[in-house]
């Protein structure tokens, strides 16, 4: 189960992606 720390740095994680 997904925390919102979790699907947080998800998120991040995708936008640093698309960023890059």
């Amino acid at each position: 189960k997904f925390g919102l720390d979790s699907l947080e740095d998800i998120i991040i994680n995708q936008t640093l992606g698309l960023d890059k």
